[in-house]
């Protein structure tokens, strides 16, 4: 992965941990405590990919966010749609 391509990931893992701060704040309105740490889980991984780069930590990302969308009907397809963009934010 060149420097530019990683800058790019990084921006979009920095818009995933936003968007799923905004959603656990939403939630915790809700009182879905379960759907929070669900959603935590997989946010927390997102630091310790751009401190190492590994991929399996990538991958294990990936993977958070879809178990998250489809446990919670789709909530996480927002998050899923910023890691798979293609183009600059």
């Amino acid at each position: 992965m060149t420097a530019n391509d990683f800058d790019f990931l990084r921006s979009k893992l920095e818009r995933v941990v936003y968007f799923a701060f905004v959603d656990i704040r939403n939630l915790s309105r809700m009182g879905a405590m379960d759907q929070i740490q669900d959603l935590a889980d997989v946010a927390e991984l997102i630091p310790e990919y751009l401190a190492r780069r590994r991929e399996e930590d990538l991958l294990a990302i990936r993977g958070g966010l879809e178990a998250y969308a489809a446990k919670y009907d789709g909530m996480s397809s927002r998050l899923l749609q910023i890691l798979d963009m293609d183009e600059a934010m």
